[in-house]
């Protein structure tokens, strides 16, 4: 028997690969830090995270990775406001909330790297494509997602805002490549498939990337990622041409238990970023409240005389008030 090839390093799940591992470099800082140096990085969310035209006339030739591509900038979307919600609250951030957050990117990494596994497979093979051209760029992505995969595993280890300081710089680090990449990938395979092949050709591409999710890991959850992003009548239209027999029939229940394992993760999340807005609006006013009931708390009759009423002590603040206001209008160019 045939020893089995080795295994693709595409294909490897980065938590597996000891080898690749990267040196973690956390943010740390002491427990007794003042609170801003536990402020993580600002969350900078790129403006390029807007889903590209698909199953359009123009753009037939670019379907053939636009439905990824768009799938990924959609979860991205959902990683940022994640990270938002965090952020608004980080000096309250417990570990639970971490774990929550590890999980649901447990569901996104392995989508991300499905994609690129295909990439390698079919997709490149498929459009003649050269598959050193970005082999740097797609390396650089890799990189960094095992580099946050293995920041999410030391979360029994390190103190939970610490951890999340971390996170925010290396999901910032990601992104931007993983754009980056899509975009030259893009430039790079438009003009081969719009010379070698079809809109028909780039259908029968597309149901062989359905196949290969289907055969993959966690083929149920990944088929319904690829439709997120889908208004409704787009999504109807790709779910007949494109899941086809028994899965069609299922794909509401996998809808459901996608929306209820993954997505309402970031739902929760969102809402605890709009009541933490709240009670720090509300908290706000209530000091605010509470010095104006101390201000008019203050008994002026117990001061030692300084020659008139309260009234005349009014009419005296006010009459510096405006002296000052005339000053400073005299010095203003």
């Amino acid at each position: 028997m045939a020893p089995s090839p080795p295994p693709s390093p595409l294909s490897r799940h980065p938590l597996n690969d000891a080898r690749s591992q990267p040196t973690l470099r956390l943010h740390t800082a002491p427990s007794s830090a003042p609170p801003n140096a536990r402020l993580p990085p600002p969350v900078t969310r790129p403006a390029q995270l807007s889903a590209a035209k698909y199953a359009a006339p123009a753009s037939w030739h670019s379907d053939a990775y636009t439905l990824a591509h768009n799938a990924i900038k959609r979860q991205l979307a959902s990683l940022y406001d994640i990270m938002d919600s965090i952020a608004s609250r980080i000096h309250h951030v417990v570990g639970a909330e971490l774990d929550t957050f590890a999980r649901w990117w447990r569901v996104l990494e392995p989508f991300i790297t499905e994609y690129f596994d295909f990439e390698a497979d079919v997709l490149l093979n498929w459009a003649a494509a050269d598959p050193s051209a970005l082999a740097h760029l797609k390396h650089l992505c890799l990189d960094h997602i095992r580099q946050l995969c293995g920041t999410f595993e030391l979360r029994r280890y390190v103190d939970p805002t610490d951890l999340f300081c971390t996170i925010v710089r290396e999901v910032n680090a990601l992104v931007p490549h993983l754009l980056h990449y899509m975009s030259a990938l893009d430039a790079h395979l438009s003009p081969l498939i719009r010379a070698r092949h079809s809109p028909q050709s780039v259908v029968a591409l597309t149901r062989s990337y359905v196949a290969y999710v289907k055969k993959g890991e966690n083929p149920h959850v990944h088929l319904v990622l690829l439709t997120t992003w889908m208004k409704s009548r787009v999504k109807d239209k790709w779910i007949n041409t494109y899941v086809r027999g028994f899965s069609r029939l299922l794909f509401r229940r996998w809808e459901r238990y996608t929306a209820r394992t993954h997505i309402a993760i970031v739902a929760a999340f969102r809402t605890r970023a709009v009541k933490e807005a709240r009670r720090t609006a509300a908290s706000r006013i209530r000091r605010r409240t509470e010095f104006g009931e101390h201000v008019d708390d203050v008994s002026f009759g117990s001061m030692p005389s300084v020659g008139g009423s309260i009234r005349s002590l009014n009419v005296a603040v006010a009459r510096v008030k405006r002296d000052l206001s005339r000053s400073a209008n005299r010095f203003a160019v």
